[in-house]
């Protein structure tokens, strides 16, 4: 499907068609095989963990010594430690590594969660932890499909379905963005080919027809949560999960309008949601470190107030600084997609910086010495691992 979707964008931008960029001289793909099409559409393509392409070290060894951890702890608090759905999360673990602790723990997680979901019809997109579901109905639970197939008909209904033809964005891109992605992704692992070619008209509507339409020439998205909101603001880390979704879209359909719309969307967020270079002040208790972070907030081309806690504490704090590159991890992914699908190496280039940022720890290249919250609470640690490892492989040419 992505080969067909390459040779289409490429004709469609006005460049000749052929494969994309190959992998980088000297590196091993290592690319992670998974049991069938179903569940790599889910988790897309992935190196090993430990793998030699992957220069940046402390994202293995850290997704491997806090998964344990945070399964561990799963049962205390579990609704919060589901946000960012750790079910897929640690799906991603045991593919990743073969350690079939990962296995029990995902299924463990997935099973205690599947208990919830009839109670809980009405839990919101942001927080209902589906692909972890999906995932554990591919693995043994194939009685999941009814329930999951009825909330995201749903759903899409009422945060898509009604707002088509909007002139605005239907409470901004997070809850929206999230049911765009079940519905791509159930619409290349249903069971059922009639139900999977609906969805796929679905997504196809709403990326294409909602989304891509209501981008901003800049290559930006913005809406008001409220009459009262102070004119239109883009949220970069709520883009980064609508970029997900539009991936999927665009994986699913091939179409060249959601491409278009990733490909200025990454721009945008490099040139406008990122602060690569500004430094943190007092320049000596930070070293020297730039914030090399996704700002909060963004009004218009500038950052103004409730841009995060980096205006509001004076401008220095180890855990600020972390704070701000946290806000990278829903984001990266997409600069990977980018390079896949255009072959231009800037976006490989943005998209390393970005990394590098993000979970460099002082190692691997542009590693400095600070570095996202993955290593803290169960909700950032999923944050950081649902769909950041997809650059790993992305970066590579891998598909």
């Amino acid at each position: 499907m992505l080969a067909g979707a390459l040779m289409t964008l490429r004709l469609a931008l006005g460049g000749l068609p052929g494969a994309p960029s190959p992998p980088l001289p000297g590196t091993s793909l290592d690319t992670v095989a998974f049991p069938s099409a179903e569940v790599a559409a889910i988790l897309g393509p992935q190196l090993a963990s430990g793998s030699r392409a992957n220069p940046w070290p402390f994202f293995d060894e850290n997704a491997i010594a806090m998964g344990l951890v945070h399964g561990a702890q799963f049962e205390a608090n579990a609704g919060d430690r589901m946000y960012y759905d750790q079910g897929l999360v640690q799906y991603l673990n045991y593919y990743r590594t073969g350690d079939v602790r990962f296995l029990e723990i995902a299924r463990r997680i997935t099973d205690y969660w599947a208990k919830r979901m009839p109670s809980d019809a009405g839990i919101p997109p942001r927080s209902v932890a589906l692909g972890g579901l999906m995932l554990r109905a591919l693995d043994g639970r194939p009685e999941l499909w009814p329930w999951i197939e009825k909330w995201v008909g749903r759903h899409y209904n009422s945060w898509l379905g009604r707002s088509l033809s909007s002139p605005n964005l239907h409470y901004g891109v997070r809850d929206g963005g999230y049911t765009l992605l079940y519905t791509a992704w159930l619409a290349q692992v249903h069971p059922d080919s009639a139900v999977r070619a609906d969805l796929r008209h679905k997504a196809l509507r709403a990326g294409r027809d909602y989304y891509a339409r209501l981008q901003r020439e800049d290559g930006s998205w913005r809406w008001k949560d409220s009459e009262g909101t102070p004119g239109f603001f883009m949220q970069p880390f709520m883009v980064g999960l609508l970029l997900e979704a539009l991936i999927e879209t665009h994986e699913v359909t091939g179409d060249t309008a959601v491409a278009r719309a990733i490909l200025k969307s990454v721009e945008n967020l490099y040139t406008v949601g990122y602060r690569k270079d500004e430094p943190v002040q007092p320049a000596d208790k930070a070293k020297g470190a730039a914030w090399r972070g996704m700002w909060y907030f963004v009004y218009g081309d500038q950052c103004q107030s409730g841009c995060g806690n980096t205006r509001l504490n004076g401008g220095w704090d180890t855990n600020t600084i972390r704070s701000v590159r946290q806000m990278n991890a829903t984001v990266v992914h997409a600069f990977g997609y980018a390079y896949v699908i255009s072959g231009e190496a800037k976006y490989r280039t943005m998209g390393d910086e970005v990394f590098a940022a993000t979970f460099g720890k002082g190692r691997g290249p542009g590693a400095d010495a600070f570095y996202s919250l993955a290593d803290f609470r169960a909700k950032e640690y999923n944050q950081s691992y649902r769909s950041a490892g997809r650059y790993l492989a992305w970066r590579l040419g891998a598909r």
